[in-house]
């Protein structure tokens, strides 16, 4: 089904981007609630050439306690599997501490895990980044969704976090219309 989506995209509209999305910390095998396995690596074989860039979402605060914690290399792995651009269409890290001991959340951690992220964005040549939420989500109070309730850049009065300065300043960059 996806080769024929794929080529009626094509068939219409020669230069638009088509991908897939995987959500990295699954691919990576590193969810908490679930067994670990090896990155699934093959995966970014299995379309062959029906691919024009490859799709992350990542919440990396589901998965390990602060942001130092996530691996040097975590991104940037990507660049050893894979030649494809890297779009990262859903992203987040919490900025409070999660239930259970899920995370141990601060803005000065989600402000680490922006810069970074950013920079890796940079390194990788990615033409997307989409942070999940700019504003926290006060509605999520009930397990899952209250691991997502912090993950804004902005808290549910609107006010500025720490991070918010960087993402500003990032989304202020000039564009590479070429790239675009």
């Amino acid at each position: 089904a996806y080769a024929e989506a794929y080529d009626a995209v094509k068939a219409a509209s020669p230069r638009t981007q088509v991908m897939v999305t995987y959500q990295f910390e699954e691919f990576m095998g590193v969810v908490p609630e679930l067994p670990p396995h090896a990155p699934r690596w093959d995966l970014l074989d299995d379309l062959g050439e029906r691919v024009d860039l490859i799709g992350i979402t990542s919440y990396p605060s589901f998965a390990y306690p602060t942001a130092r914690k996530v691996p040097p290399a975590y991104y940037l792995e990507l660049r050893e599997h894979t030649d494809l651009p890297v779009a990262f269409v859903g992203v987040g890290f919490a900025s409070t501490a999660g239930r259970e001991g899920v995370n141990s959340g601060t803005q000065p951690e989600q402000r680490r895990f922006l810069q970074r992220l950013l920079e890796d964005a940079d390194r990788l040549g990615s033409p997307l980044v989409v942070w999940f939420a700019a504003q926290d989500l006060g509605f999520a109070a009930a397990p899952p969704y209250d691991l997502l309730a912090t993950i804004g850049l902005r808290d549910t009065s609107d006010a500025p976090k720490e991070a918010w300065p960087v993402w500003e300043a990032a989304s202020q960059r000039p564009i590479d219309v070429e790239a675009a």
